[in-house]
């Protein structure tokens, strides 16, 4: 707050910026302005999303830790000019920031601009190039710039505020619907009008009170009965942010119930500003005389017209205000209006006299999706040099084929952002090969920060446009992205961007010598690896000094480090110490070799020899903290005997066990040798591992009999011609020892194969299959009788009274004249144990036995004569 009065500011929500008011940047300031000038209004204009840094001189050198948002409005206090780099604008105390980011209030410039914009408008509408951005300008083409598409930027224009960005030549467009979403290079401004106010660099620049942007509002003050009822209205307008004071009025015939004043702060929304005053209605003197009426009071309509801004107070594409009449103070609801939010009061009342109601949008923001611009040949191959990379937008904005060099758009040249995002690609043909003309380019190298690789010197070639060109190798480095890109058309740079390698570790030896140059006794070499140029620690070695080197680095190639050292003055000349011969597992050897010994610090001592051993050939050197001396001997070899042996095989009694395992082996003295798994059987532990000696000829392993394990398996029955299961009564599972005899069970028509008919339980038998074949069928004699089927009466026929087929055969009923055969008995088959077929017969019209004709209660008999 400054004096009385509230600054707003601007604030960001959800990306969208809602323009309140103006404020100084004062950010934790304790300095103030006290330069009499009234703040100016300043905009901040960089890439969208980003902020751009509040500097603590007017000369861009050191950086506060203050940012201000693209989109952004403060109040500026003057300006100091940095020469041809611009000015830096004064934004309370010791705070400036570069004119060439910010846009004064009725600024009127240009400056250069490399970049890209995004096309912000309502999505499947486009908007219109113009041939200026000068007020007399004229539209070139309409509405061909659709939302969400992205278009290359050469200038940038302020004109009485409002911004207009340049796509090459006499076209331009309006930048309240283009968003800056990339930027690759910005000149200064050269300023037509309403440039900064130059204040004088030793000025004193203390803060002083920005000047707020002010609104208009209206309020009501209100009277009411004691039931609420309104007594009268008046209406008036104030400004927003202002305080208001307002003394009761008399009525007659009322009495004031509350204060005599009251007092409220105009908000932007007129409906939270009313002034309630409650009044009692006073009782009449006069009965006769009635109650009192107030005056009515009569309102005319007055007109009103409907406007819709964003927020930057420009009129919205596609609304078209509407007008209305109404009596002064109607509520007015926002209208809803595709792609737009309502930013401001969302209710408005009309102004006494009419006029216009205005209301504050802000544009909807729609998700961006990643999409990527695929260029491919008549084949469908990707054409080389043509990767866009990932790119954002609207779902639906129209993107245009990329030119490419030596081809030409044979499909649609236009398409549209998919709903999620993805590939979308431009065919292209392959143009008649011409001769180009030779152009000259250059190729960069840089790194990651974009800075040049020192390694690559970057000079002028010629070529042909649109001819691949392959980045360089350069040592150390790796390529980032495509590692080939096209001559452009008019020549120039080609730059490709590279990722330093890490440094390969290499392996290296540390070597530590005395002065002469001989290895230190007790301090062998010693490797590693490492990072080229990692410092190694100077390794301590007891009695001596370093000399050189004192600090050292893995070489860029590994190799060798060597140490140097002075041995140290010995403090005792002659000492004492006792002497052990060890073998290689450090075991004491037995020898007549001395025990001890004496000598001078610094004497060599050597390693006496051993029958049956080999000395250490290295000597040790003697010093002052010697007490003990070991020589440690290699045992020499001794080539052992072969020995041959037969080999026995015996249970715990004795009796040799029947196996095809080996009866002989040979080996070396003191070879290990174990005993054979035999099954059912387990060696003892006693001779189940042996080691040959000299004398051996004969190897006996001794087995006790394991115990049998109880086996439980399943049982199946297999028919050998199908191999499907048997129908029997027969046991499905089992029970027995390990070794136990199991014996296929007799089925009625079936053998069981000699295969399968015996067999043995196993420790792993889980299931036992028998399989069968089937028996031959028998041969079966039978007697046919022919029954009636009313009486059981054996029917005379001329049918065989015989027959004679196989077990299993299928035999059919004969036709008798008369007779119908029942459907129960006229289709059998033989079995082994048939003797006789019965065939029962009824009579075919109306079958036999009694009957009740449906006129008499008599009973007729049926027979095959008739009734």
């Amino acid at each position: 707050m400054f004096g009385n009065k509230v600054h707003h500011v601007l604030h960001k929500v959800h990306k969208r910026w809602l323009v309140v008011g103006i404020t100084a940047l004062a950010l934790g300031l304790t300095t103030t302005l006290t330069t009499a000038k009234a703040a100016d209004t300043v905009s901040i204009n960089y890439v969208s999303g980003y902020s751009v840094a509040v500097w603590q001189r007017a000369n861009g050198v050191q950086a506060t830790s203050k940012k201000l948002p693209t989109g952004t409005r403060w109040a500026s206090y003057g300006a100091v000019q940095q020469g041809d780099n611009g000015f830096y604008l004064n934004v309370g105390g010791d705070q400036w920031i570069d004119s060439n980011y910010a846009d004064l209030a009725g600024e009127n410039s240009s400056q250069e601009l490399r970049g890209v914009v995004t096309i912000q408008y309502v999505p499947g509408y486009g908007i219109a190039v113009w041939n200026s951005a000068s007020g007399d300008r004229q539209i070139v083409r309409r509405a061909v710039l659709r939302h969400g598409t992205q278009w290359q930027v050469y200038r940038r224009a302020v004109v009485n505020g409002r911004t207009w960005y340049n796509l090459g030549g006499n076209q331009w467009i309006d930048g309240g619907f283009a968003k800056l979403t990339a930027q690759q290079y910005r000149g200064s401004k050269t300023y037509q009008s309403g440039g900064p106010t130059v204040i004088k660099p030793t000025e004193p620049t203390k803060p002083a009170p920005s000047t707020p942007i002010v609104q208009k509002v209206s309020y009501r003050v209100v009277t009411r009965d004691q039931y609420g009822t309104i007594v009268s209205t008046r209406i008036y307008e104030g400004n927003i942010g202002d305080t208001i004071t307002i003394g009761a009025a008399g009525i007659d015939g009322y009495t004031l119930n509350d204060g005599s004043t009251k007092t409220i702060r105009l908000s932007a929304d007129s409906g939270q500003n009313d002034i309630d005053f409650m009044y009692t209605r006073n009782t009449p003197s006069n009965p006769n005389q009635g109650s009192y009426v107030p005056p009515a009071v009569t309102q005319q309509y007055v007109n009103y017209r409907i406007l819709a801004v964003d927020d930057q107070g420009q009129p919205i594409q596609g609304y078209i205000p509407t007008t209305g009449s109404s009596l002064p103070r109607a509520a007015i609801n926002a209208p809803t209006i595709p792609g737009y939010t309502v930013s401001g009061a969302r209710t408005i009342n009309v102004g006494v006299n009419g006029g216009d109601v205005k209301f504050i949008y802000t544009k909807d923001a729609v998700k961006d999706v990643s999409y990527t611009i695929k260029a491919v040949d008549e084949q469908g191959a990707e054409i080389p040099g043509t990767d866009s990379g990932s790119q954002s937008g609207q779902p639906g904005a129209t993107i245009s084929a990329p030119s490419v060099t030596g081809y030409t758009v044979t499909g649609a040249s236009t398409a549209p952002i998919p709903a999620t995002g993805g590939a979308i690609i431009f065919k292209y043909t392959k143009n008649t090969p011409t001769t180009p003309a030779t152009v000259t380019y250059q190729i960069k190298a840089v790194d990651e920060q974009e800075q040049p690789i020192t390694a690559y010197t970057a000079q002028d070639t010629s070529g042909k446009p649109g001819d691949s060109i392959t980045a360089p190798t350069i040592p150390g480095y790796t390529i980032q992205g495509s590692s080939t890109a096209q001559i452009p058309a008019t020549g120039g740079p080609i730059t490709f961007k590279y990722t330093k390698n890490e440094p390969a570790p290499v392996s290296y030896t540390i070597k530590i010598v005395d002065e002469q140059g001989n290895p230190i006794t007790g301090y062998p070499d010693q490797t590693g690896q490492g990072a080229p140029g990692t410092p190694i620690p100077v390794p301590p070695v007891t009695g001596y000094t370093i000399k050189t080197p004192t600090t050292a680095t893995v070489p860029a190639a590994g190799g060798v480090v060597t140490f140097t050292y002075t041995q140290d003055a010995p403090a005792v000349t002659t000492v004492k110490y006792t002497i052990a011969y060890v073998d290689e597992d450090k075991q004491p050897i037995t020898t007549t070799n001395p025990a001890s010994g004496e000598g001078k610090v610094g004497d060599p001592i050597s390693a006496l020899p051993i029958p049956g051993y080999t000395a250490p050939t290295e000597t040790q050197t003697l010093k002052s903290d010697t007490t003990a001396v070991t020589f440690v001997y290699k045992k020499d070899a001794v080539t052992p005997a072969t020995v041959n042996y037969t080999i026995a095989y015996v249970d715990k009694d004795g009796n040799t066990i029947t196996t095809n395992k080996p009866t002989s082996g040979s080996g070396q003295v003191g070879d290990s040798i174990s005993a054979p798994d035999i099954d059912g059987y387990t060696a003892t532990a006693e001779t189940a591992k042996q080691t040959l000696a000299a004398e051996t000829t004969k190897i006996t392993y001794i087995y006790t009999k394991n115990p049998a394990a109880t086996v439980k398996y399943t049982i199946e029955y297999l028919d050998q011609a199908n191999n499907q299961a048997i129908t029997t009564s027969e046991l499905t599972s089992g029970e027995g020892k390990v070794g136990d005899p199991v014996n296929a069970p007799n089925i009625a028509g079936y053998t069981a194969t000699a295969e399968t008919a015996k067999q043995t339980l196993a420790a792993n038998t889980t299931k036992i299959t028998y399989i069968y074949t089937k028996n031959p069928a028998a041969t079966v004699k039978y007697t046919i009788e022919y029954l009636d089927q009313v009486n059981k009466q054996a029917i005379t026929t001329s049918e065989p009274a015989s027959g004679e087929g196989k077990a299993g055969d299928p035999v059919s009923a004969p036709n008798i004249d008369g007779y119908t055969v029942t459907a129960a008995t006229a289709q059998q088959t033989l079995a082994a144990d048939t003797v006789k077929i019965t065939y029962i017969y009824g009579s075919r019209i109306f079958g036999v036995g009694k009957y009740f004709h449906s006129k008499s209660t008599r009973p007729f008999l049926i027979t095959k004569k008739g009734i």
